[in-house]
């Protein structure tokens, strides 16, 4: 009996040394993902955060090394998220487009632009976005819209536990008409595991569509993907972080005869960090499919650090012939 009093007078302080110990456990926020440098160059995408820890600016960048001197850091793309007060959800997000990155969007957006998404909220649901968009000749970053020139657009969104669609509209909708004759459209097929089993992103005119991107992962790990812990993750996941890489930015292995180069991507949905994925283009931009595998090393809280990549190019339409066999390498780097 003397026992069991003595187990049930425990009990509390044993229960609650548990919860304190789980509660005082903070996983730290990812501060960068750098590539790896050839020939001079790397890549890294760079995370700001405010004081409450919100994401407040993602920055991608390419970064020249000297011998002789300090290193030339150049634009790609920097995202700012606006907040209302103490809200963990952004209401709208700005974005500076210096040099595109991502291969879904078309050549007729190409180019250096700004544009200011606002994110259409119903519910407690996202159904969609209000986007205004102008693009530049030369783009500066204090660069104000010019409302008389700036294109207005909407996006529809919807998700459930097994698709995602986003459709944004590039011309006007015709009454009678699902979607307007010029349309950009996202679509992803999510899995049980809630990690991304297909992307497709295509662009429409009419009956013609250009240019088509397709993404087939076929195995995640177990470890947590950072990018899904930060606040904005729940509201943008139809977004990615993308670089892009020319063949002479990787390492190549042997003969290579392609030079279309390849794009690595991490999306803010997924729970877990993608090891194996076929990028496919559409038969007019690219010959080629590209077959990448995933190796990882891990912290202690189970966040990837590190990253490997084999990157195989095959002719589509000659038997899987070999075009190009590349390695490439990431570094990811969490704030203390």
């Amino acid at each position: 009996m003397q026992k069991i009093l003595l187990i049930l007078l425990l009990f509390p302080f044993v229960s609650t040394a548990q919860i304190n110990t789980t509660s005082n456990k903070t996983i730290p926020l990812l501060e960068s993902i750098t590539s790896d440098t050839i020939n001079g160059t790397c890549k890294a995408i760079v995370f700001e955060y405010d004081q409450l820890k919100r994401v407040s600016r993602i920055s991608v960048k390419e970064i020249s090394i000297k011998k002789r001197s300090a290193s030339l850091e150049t634009l790609i793309k920097v995202q700012d998220f606006k907040y209302q007060q103490n809200e963990q959800i952004p209401f709208a997000s700005h974005i500076f487009n210096y040099d595109y990155e991502d291969i879904r969007l078309s050549r007729e957006r190409n180019g250096q632009s700004q544009q200011l998404q606002y994110f259409l909220i119903k519910d407690g649901k996202r159904i969609g976005d209000s986007v205004i968009y102008q693009d530049y000749e030369h783009l500066v970053a204090d660069a104000k819209f010019d409302d008389t020139i700036s294109q207005k657009r909407i996006a529809s969104f919807v998700q459930t536990p097994t698709k995602l669609i986003s459709v944004l509209g590039l011309s006007e909708k015709e009454p009678g008409i699902k979607y307007p004759r010029k349309y950009f459209i996202d679509s992803f097929v999510i899995n049980k595991e809630h990690n991304i089993g297909f992307e497709s992103s295509e662009q429409h005119d009419g009956d013609r569509f250009f240019p088509r991107a397709y993404f087939t992962f076929t195995k995640f790990d177990q470890a947590i993907n950072p990018l899904q812990q930060l606040n904005i993750a729940p509201l943008v996941t139809n977004e990615k972080i993308t670089l892009s890489f020319g063949s002479d930015q990787m390492k190549q292995i042997g003969k290579c005869i392609d030079h279309f180069g390849t794009e690595f991507n991490w999306h803010y949905l997924n729970q877990n960090n993608p090891m194996n994925l076929y990028f496919e283009r559409g038969e007019v931009e690219s010959p080629f499919e590209d077959i990448i595998q995933l190796s990882y090393s891990y912290n202690q809280d189970q966040q990837p650090t590190y990253c490997k990549t084999l990157v195989k190019k095959i002719f589509k339409n000659d038997n899987g012939r070999l075009a190009g066999t590349y390695k490439k390498s990431f570094t990811f780097r969490y704030k203390k």
